[in-house]
């Protein structure tokens, strides 16, 4: 697997404030790295998963109560 390389970290850390919107990012980027030398990749699953992990579903609060 391939890394994600010092320059590329050092502009997420520069312009993203954020440390959970860094973190995603960086998966993100492992995620998508991990795929680039497969024919027919199926990463969809992967991103989902990345997403569910760092955006949790909340149900919507019921406002009468």
């Amino acid at each position: 697997m391939v890394d994600i390389s010092d320059s590329i970290k050092d502009k997420i850390d520069k312009n993203v404030k954020d440390g959970k919107e860094k973190q995603f990012l960086i998966d993100l980027l492992e995620c998508e790295l991990y795929y680039v030398d497969q024919e027919k990749p199926d990463f969809k699953k992967d991103f989902k998963t990345i997403i569910e992990q760092r955006f949790p579903f909340k149900p919507k609060e019921d406002e009468d109560g």
